[in-house]
Formats: structure tokens, C-alpha cells, sequence
């Protein structure tokens, strides 16, 4: 990656503190054009609600929302059409095992905040983003004090300040802006592919996404780390190796 200026839209992967699901996570995607990403969300979007009543009526798309054929259509064609125009698009996240952590004391904005910040460290050590010199954080407005949006963009740039990268931290809302959209349904299918396995919708969605070769899993950071993965990871990691991405 060679790009003065990267962008890294991101969402939440479930919730931290609900007792259902054993994973949560931070996870979107990297571009170096969210401004055309946002026009092909917007292109599919679009004939999506033309194709498809159900969505036609939708308040605003979400992952959830959307049934696992549409849900792969969206991405594969996000995917297609970055590929055409010489665009990034790299997905990416980290997931954390809530059973490791459930005996700390976590304050929801705080952890997000740390978790970010895990992500990138991962994305930059493994030169997953490499020789830029700005990173663009483009996050889901969600529901957190003014004092953690601040505190991220200068923790960030005082953590990795020797790597002479400038951070910027920007909150936008998914319903004016469908890049971060594109950020939840890749979440949503995170989300089932990790708390969710056995279930039809995922089994659909692992289907289509290896059918259209693409990995979500490619670019996959770990919390807490260890060298022998989880069943879970396994049974993931296995699909995603038919994937040729």
C-alpha cells in the first residue's frame, strides 16, 4: 500500500456487554477513495430498492435487514467495482472473545477505543497499511461522550507517533452516508459468521461470499492473541480458504 492518505471506515461487530453472543468486535473496511466507495454504495443501493420491495421500504439499509443474497450482492459489487477503478478495498477487523474479558471492568467507549487502536497496530505491524502518512478514521456515529471521541484521534496520534502517521477521527451517521453503511453489513456478517455459525442466514452468507471469492477473514486481528485459535476460528478460517482473495 502506497498511498499518502488512507481512510478506514469502521463499525461495531455486536455489542460488548450483551450475554448472548461469546464475540465482539471492530470491523470495516480500508480505501484510499471513500468518496467513489460512497457513490458505488449509493449505485447498488439504488438498484437494490429497484429490484427489491422489501428494501424499497427499508428506513435505512442495514445488514441485518437484508436477506444473505443481498447482503453478498452489496459487497461483491463494492468489491467488483473498486477492483475496475484501480481502488482499495480491503476488508478488515478484530474480534475479541468476551469469555477472556468478562472478568474486567470495562467501560463500553473506553474499550471501543482501545480496540481501534489494537486494530491498527495490527494493520500497520503486519504492513497491511504501509508508507502513508495520514490515516482518516471514519467511525458509525454512535452513542459515546464528547470526551472519548477526542481522547481517540490524540491517543492515537501520541501511540504511534514514531511511525510518523497523522491520525484524524471523524464521526459520520449511517443514514446520510452509505460508505458506513457498507461498513455495517460487512459487520453484520462478521457478526454471524463468528456468534451465529450453525444458522441457516450464515450458512447462506458464507456460501455466497465464497461463491463471489471473497474473504473477510483475510485481514483479521485477534483479541486476546493466541497461537491456538478457537474451534470457532478454525471452522471460519477453513470456508475462507476456498476463497482465492
Amino acid at each position: 500500500m502506497n498511498n499518502s492518505t488512507i481512510y478506514i471506515v469502521l463499525d461495531e461487530i455486536g455489542a460488548l456487554h450483551t450475554k448472548n453472543e461469546n464475540y465482539f468486535g471492530v470491523g470495516g473496511y480500508i480505501t484510499n477513495d471513500y468518496s467513489l466507495v460512497q457513490r458505488k454504495c449509493q449505485n447498488i443501493e439504488k438498484k437494490l430498492k429497484k429490484d427489491n420491495d422489501y428494501i424499497k421500504r427499508m428506513p435505512e439499509i442495514k445488514g441485518w435487514r437484508l436477506k444473505p443474497e443481498h447482503i453478498t450482492q452489496y459487497i461483491s459489487f463494492i468489491n467488483q467495482e473498486t477492483y475496475k477503478n484501480n481502488i482499495l478495498f480491503i476488508p478488515v477487523h478484530i474480534l475479541v472473545n468476551k469469555l477472556e474479558v468478562k472478568h474486567l471492568t470495562l467501560n463500553e467507549n473506553e474499550s471501543y477505543n482501545f480496540f481501534v487502536k489494537w486494530l491498527l497496530n495490527y494493520l500497520i505491524k503486519c504492513k497491511i497499511i504501509n508508507n502513508c502518512n495520514q490515516i482518516l478514521l471514519l467511525l458509525d456515529k454512535r452513542s459515546i461522550s464528547t470526551k472519548f471521541k477526542h481522547s481517540l484521534q490524540t491517543h492515537l496520534n501520541l501511540f504511534f507517533y514514531n511511525y510518523a502517521i497523522t491520525f484524524q477521527v471523524q464521526y459520520k451517521d449511517s443514514a446520510n452516508n452509505s460508505y458506513i453503511r457498507l461498513a455495517d453489513i460487512i459487520c453484520h456478517c462478521l457478526f454471524r459468521m463468528n456468534n451465529y455459525i450453525s444458522t441457516l442466514k450464515t450458512n447462506k452468507i458464507l456460501f455466497f461470499l465464497t461463491q463471489n471469492k471473497i474473504n473477510l477473514n483475510k485481514n483479521k486481528a485477534i483479541f486476546p492473541y493466541k497461537k491456538k485459535k478457537e474451534k470457532i476460528m478454525q471452522k471460519i478460517d477453513l470456508i475462507s480458504k476456498n476463497d482465492n482473495m
